[in-house]
C-alpha cells in the first residue's frame, strides 16, 4: 500500500513539474508578450498595464459565464422552483389534515433538496467563472511585477506610491489595483450587456416595450 502511494505521489510530482508547471509558465510568458510587452513598448505606466490585465480578465470571466450558460440555468431553476411552489397550492384542497401535512413535508423536502443542489452548483460555477481567473491572473501578475520591478521602473515598491500619511499606507499594491480594475470592468460589462439586451428586446418586441413604459 505504501509503495502504491509512493508511486502515486511520484507520478503526481512528475505531472506537476513536467507538464503543469511548464504549461503555466509558457502561458504566462505568452500573455506577457501578447498583453503587457506592447503596452510597455508604448510607454504605458505599470498601473495602467495592471488595469488592462484586469479588464482582460473581466472579459474572460464574462466569456466563461456565457460558455457555462449561467443565465439560462438560473432561469431554468427559477421556472422549476416556481412550478413546484405553485403545485403546493393544490395540497390545501386536501380535506384530511394528516395527509395534507404529509404532502407539505414531502414537497418541502423535495424543494429544499433542489435548492441546496442549485446553491452548490451555483457556487461551483461562480468559482470557476470569477475566482479562478482572479487567482490565476494575480499569480501571473505577481510573477511579472515583482517587488523589484516597480522599484526599478518608478523608484517605489508599489505601482502607485502614496505620500506619507498617518495610516501607514505607503502605496497601492498590484493586488489592490487589479481587484479594483476587475470589479469596475465587470460593472461596466454587465451594464453594457443589459443595455444591449434591452435595445435588442425593444427592436424585437416594440409593442411590449411601449406597454411597459406606459
Amino acid at each position: 500500500m505504501l509503495q502504491m502511494l509512493d508511486y502515486l505521489g511520484g507520478g503526481l510530482d512528475w505531472l506537476f513539474f513536467a507538464v503543469v508547471s511548464p504549461l503555466f509558465a509558457a502561458a504566462g510568458r505568452g500573455l506577457e508578450w501578447f498583453l503587457l510587452k506592447p503596452l510597455d513598448l508604448l510607454g504605458i505606466p505599470v498601473p495602467w498595464q495592471i488595469l488592462v490585465a484586469a479588464m482582460f480578465t473581466a472579459m474572460v470571466s464574462m466569456l466563461l459565464r456565457r460558455v457555462a450558460r449561467v443565465d439560462e440555468k438560473e432561469k431554468e431553476f427559477k421556472k422549476i422552483f416556481s412550478a413546484k411552489k405553485e403545485k403546493q397550492k393544490d395540497i390545501a384542497a386536501i380535506a384530511d389534515w394528516k395527509t395534507r401535512d404529509m404532502f407539505y413535508r414531502t414537497t418541502d423536502n423535495d424543494i429544499d433538496e433542489d435548492f441546496n443542489t442549485y446553491l452548490a452548483q451555483r457556487f461551483a460555477r461562480h468559482s470557476a467563472i470569477y475566482l479562478l481567473p482572479i487567482f490565476l491572473s494575480l499569480f501571473w501578475l505577481e510573477t511579472v511585477f515583482t517587488s523589484e520591478e516597480p522599484a526599478a521602473r518608478i523608484g517605489s515598491l508599489y505601482p502607485i506610491p502614496l505620500p506619507a500619511n498617518g495610516y501607514g499606507v505607503e502605496g497601492l499594491s498590484v493586488t489592490f489595483i487589479f481587484l479594483a480594475g476587475y470589479i469596475l470592468s465587470l460593472i461596466v460589462l454587465f451594464r453594457a450587456r443589459r443595455f444591449i439586451s434591452r435595445n435588442t428586446a425593444e427592436k424585437i418586441h416594440p409593442a411590449k416595450s411601449c406597454e411597459l413604459e406606459v
